[in-house]
């Protein structure tokens, strides 16, 4: 078990010590379809599965009222997020826009790498859907009866599998992270950039980039696909702006698979990439916006 999940599991029965007691096991019985009516409004059964489960497991950091003012959340870094405002870091649709069902569902169950948001991973399906959906109660923008915009997201190309041929792109990526990137990420993707020293999110709170070099603490998740649909989408309410207009999937993945190098790399010094000219390499504007990747 690797040190993230260790220290995951550790904050979570602390939590649960400290206030959110014993997780009720769930049975088909304890839930009638929990999902949307007819008109589009929560079902009431789902809003009281959801309401109960919340108050037991997530108002201690997440507030009563879903602000992100829990008392547990002094002193945490990153805070927890304010579900008020429906801004959401990790997603799959564009930048500013609210995130999917799957979205929600897949940062409960799995967690935030890097913060104190712990894995729910083993919760009840229908648990992590109550869950997914009572936070919607707590908005006050109205973001939530709009339709979430959706990003095409390309998968993995063949290249990647390629010993080669990786490399080779992992080389034109290095071109753009230098560029673009290694302002606030650093020149080695260690997060020690000068454009990062002084980083906030939108509540105004200190943010860091991440050390790309070590995937299990990357709040968007520790694969390479992850790396992708973060690049692709960036972080909303925070500094990660997306690159999904700006850069082809092709780019976009380059840079991927200089950040497989970066972690590679950090576990055995000795790899290397090969040369690559800067006129064979694919043009990189200048002023793209800076990049925190966290």
């Amino acid at each position: 078990m690797n040190n993230w999940y260790l220290k995951e599991w550790a904050t979570a029965l602390l939590m649960c010590a400290a206030m959110m007691g014993t997780h009720p096991k769930a049975s088909a019985q304890d839930y009638a379809h929990p999902d949307f009516d007819g008109a589009g409004k929560l079902k009431p059964e789902f809003i009281k599965q959801g309401k109960k489960l919340y108050a037991n497991h997530c108002s201690g950091c997440h507030g009563i009222k879903g602000d992100g003012e829990g008392p547990a959340a002094y002193g945490l870094s990153p805070k927890p997020r304010d579900f008020s405002r429906a801004v959401f870091k990790f997603r799959s649709t564009d930048f500013g826009s609210i995130p999917t069902d799957a979205d929600i569902e897949r940062s409960i169950r799995e967690g935030i790498p890097g913060t104190s948001m712990p894995s729910f991973r083993l919760f009840a399906d229908n648990d992590i859907k109550a869950l997914a959906q009572y936070i919607k109660v707590f908005d006050t923008t109205g973001k939530w009866k709009e339709a979430p915009i959706k990003v095409a997201l390309d998968p993995e190309p063949q290249w990647m599998h390629d010993p080669v041929q990786w490399k080779t792109k992992a080389s034109a990526g290095k071109v753009t992270f230098d560029q673009v990137c290694a302002v606030c990420h650093g020149a080695g993707g260690a997060g020690d950039g000068i454009g990062g020293q002084a980083l906030v999110d939108n509540w105004l709170h200190p943010v860091k980039p991440a050390d790309l070099r070590k995937p299990h603490d990357i709040g968007s998740g520790p694969s390479l696909e992850d790396a992708f649909r973060a690049i692709t989408t960036g972080l909303y309410g925070s500094p990660m702006v997306g690159y999904g207009s700006s850069f082809d999937a092709e780019k976009r993945w380059e840079l991927v698979a200089y950040i497989h190098f970066l972690r590679q790399s950090h576990k055995n010094p000795a790899l290397s990439l090969p040369e690559i000219s800067q006129s064979s390499s694919t043009e990189t504007s200048t002023n793209s916006p800076e990049n925190e990747f966290e």
